[in-house]
């Protein structure tokens, strides 16, 4: 491929021998009176046409003689360039054939970018096939020695020449979904007509950015994506980044306590998946549906298509559609945005525009009014896709000493197309681990279209298991527990009263996740319609169901802790009604023993109370939620909390705290 800058020493040449052709011209006189002369004889010099005068300027002599030597000389060396860059190029593509354990990026747009420049950091060696060669992204390739194969992915010879019967691992990203299914099914096809050199099974990953056509692809049971020799995932940045979020929200203590609601600012793709996340994870008590409040400037547009589509919605979730046109334009939406979250708790909000700058404007704007409404411990999540680096710096500003997460990045390339993530599945360690679990059973159907390894089972019953892995954490929170990587994790042994709560919350999980995929109850099993006959309420169920459920829980604590999880069971003092006294003469004792760790739940509108909360900050590791009937503005006016407040994990209202020993509010 030739580029202009292999041409440049024969340009240097050709302007340097220009200017002294002009210089002798100006100082000779030869073409006074004469415009056209300072045009054609520059060019006849160049061109070694321009015969010299008798006693030539010496200038114009040494643009004549010198130039001759100037050009063959830049000739030269640009001939010098051309030939190496097309022996290097030559070289790598040879070299890329003959590589083995690297990765073959199909497409080179912002996605394939990305895990080009994840992979380098990581080290790795990398391939890259794409239909130009000419392109900004290509050159910034070549200029990184990374082999640019020109052609069509989908093109066998084309994958042979790339090193894909070597390779560990191929990323299907060319900006067209179809295509790389497509492509990522051609692949597939060509593992299975030709023996592969590398070892194990080619992790094949495939870009699906359309909700629709990545949903027809992964909820259905007919047919494994992958086979054997082939790992064929699908891979979605909305679901993904929808998928982290949920498992890093921070929720109040339970079984005490409820979640507030969840507020989805912008509701797109993005925030559509986080919707159907959250109503999967099923934050909300047992018996309570999850509260959701969604901003958008066409929301009850979005609500008639999306409830259309997801019709259960209704059913599993208390959904609210507000039409809220945050932008810089519309400073007076600020008032909407803040009638809508003042009067309710709220556990999260998540900014999900699709403009990086939107994005950040909407976050930081959120934070300030929540900020002014005494609202510090609310987090505001915000999708930055690229522009991570600045979402980092605007979390430090907006950071305070005790409450965390006050403004966090997510849904970032970077993040969402690592290594860890994209080719060793870190997303999957968890879900596959309860697939294996569930194929060892002896109680497992051997005829199901489930059993089956991994690799080979189809993408509904992956995301089954991957949906039941992101709700582990908000069911333990539920349920006063944490989940925590350790490296020698010691398994926890579940309480009767933590086994029958998982069970129960476990169950709606299933319970929602099928809903939303069009099944409803029937008593008879089948797939059209889709009917199941265990779409019931817990209580409902047959004894023999809820004791197998209840067993399942029990080799829980074993499963994540093969996968380097350990469950931790926090001390929790409750400084709430008739135990406020008994609480803050534990927490004096707690404090004078240096203990650490514990969560206390404190009713800040009773002396004692504040005593408790007060008492918490002085241990380390603790973490105290504060329980009013009063919101946080107005309790701020009422009592002078200051460092109690700064430094809490979080404000429940009364109505959120499930204990019958909770004092009423005062008439």
């Amino acid at each position: 491929m030739f580029k202009t800058r292999d041409f440049l020493p024969v340009i240097i040449a050709a302007l340097i021998i220009v200017a002294l052709a002009y210089a002798g011209l100006a100082q000779s006189g030869i073409c006074d009176g004469k415009p056209a002369c300072w045009v054609e004889v520059p060019f006849q010099i160049l061109f070694g046409n321009y015969r010299l005068p008798d006693n030539p300027h010496p200038l114009l002599s040494l643009a004549q003689q010198g130039g001759r030597f100037l050009l063959l000389a830049g000739a030269f060396v640009s001939g010098v360039r051309v030939v190496v860059s097309a022996v290097r190029h030559d070289f790598r593509l040879a070299m890329a054939r003959r590589k083995k354990q690297h990765t073959i990026v199909c497409g080179l747009g912002d996605s394939g970018m990305q895990v080009v420049s994840n992979m380098l950091a990581t080290g790795q060696g990398v391939v890259v096939i794409d239909r130009l060669d000419n392109t900004v992204n290509a050159a910034a390739c070549d200029q990184q020695g990374i082999p640019v194969v020109k052609g069509d992915a989908g093109n066998a010879e084309v994958l042979v020449l790339a090193g894909a019967l070597r390779a560990q691992a191929i990323v299907v990203c060319t900006g067209i979904d179809a295509s790389n299914m497509d492509i990522a099914l051609s692949i597939k096809d060509l593992v299975s007509r030709r023996p592969r050199s590398g070892s194990g099974a080619l992790t094949v990953l495939a870009e699906m950015r359309d909700p629709w056509l990545f949903s027809r692809l992964i909820d259905h049971d007919r047919q494994a994506l992958g086979s054997a020799d082939v790992d064929l995932r699908l891979f979605n940045i909305y679901e993904n980044a929808a998928r982290l979020l949920v498992r890093s929200l921070r929720l109040p203590p339970g079984p005490e306590v409820d979640a507030g609601a969840f507020v989805i600012a912008g509701f797109g793709t993005m925030g559509q998946q986080l919707l159907l996340h959250l109503i999967r994870a099923a934050p909300g008590a047992v018996g309570s549906k999850t509260k959701i409040v969604v901003l958008d400037r066409d929301a009850n547009k979005h609500k008639s298509q999306f409830l259309q589509s997801y019709p259960a919605v209704v059913e599993l979730a208390d959904v609210s559609f507000v039409d809220a046109d945050i932008s810089l334009e519309s400073e007076q939406v600020w008032a909407t945005v803040e009638k809508v979250v003042r009067d309710i708790p709220v556990s999260g909000i998540a900014i999900c525009f699709s403009n990086d700058q939107d994005g950040l404007y909407a976050a930081l704007s959120m934070r300030r009014m929540l900020d002014n409404l005494s609202r510090i411990h609310v987090p505001v999540f915000v999708r930055l896709e690229r522009q991570r680096h600045l979402g980092q710096f605007a979390s430090v500003l907006a950071k305070l000493p005790g409450p965390s997460h006050r403004l966090q990045a997510f849904g970032g390339l970077q993040e969402l197309l690592s290594t860890d993530l994209l080719i060793r599945g870190k997303l999957d360690t968890l879900a596959a681990a309860f697939h294996t679990n569930w194929l060892n059973s002896p109680d497992n159907d051997r005829t199901s279209s489930a059993a089956r390894p991994w690799a080979e089972l189809a993408e509904t019953f992956k995301m089954s298991n991957r949906r039941r892995a992101d709700s582990v954490p908000i069911q333990f929170a539920q349920a006063g527990l944490r989940l925590v990587p350790s490296r020698a994790p010691e398994p926890l042994k579940f309480s009767a009263a933590e086994i029958e709560l998982l069970a129960r919350l476990e169950h709606r999980r299933w319970s929602s996740e099928r809903r939303l995929l069009g099944f409803t109850y029937g008593p008879v099993r089948s797939q059209n319609p889709p009917r199941h006959e265990l779409l019931v309420e817990w209580e409902q169920l047959p004894e023999k169901v809820r004791e197998r459920n209840r067993a399942d829980l029990g080799t829980l604590p074993d499963i994540l802790a093969a996968a380097n999880f350990e469950i931790r069971r926090d001390r929790k003092i409750l400084a709430v009604g008739p135990t406020l006294n008994a609480a803050v003469a534990e927490l004096e004792t707690a404090v004078a023993g240096q203990e650490k760790n514990i969560v206390v739940i404190a009713d800040v509108d009773t002396e004692a109370g504040r005593k408790a909360a007060e008492l918490t900050l002085k241990l380390p590791g603790s973490a105290s939620w504060l329980v009013s009937s009063d919101y946080p503005q107005r309790l701020r006016e009422s009592w002078p909390l200051g460092p109690i407040w700064e430094g809490a994990a979080g404000w429940i209202s009364r109505e959120q705290l499930h204990n019958e020993s909770a004092p009423k509010p005062a008439a």
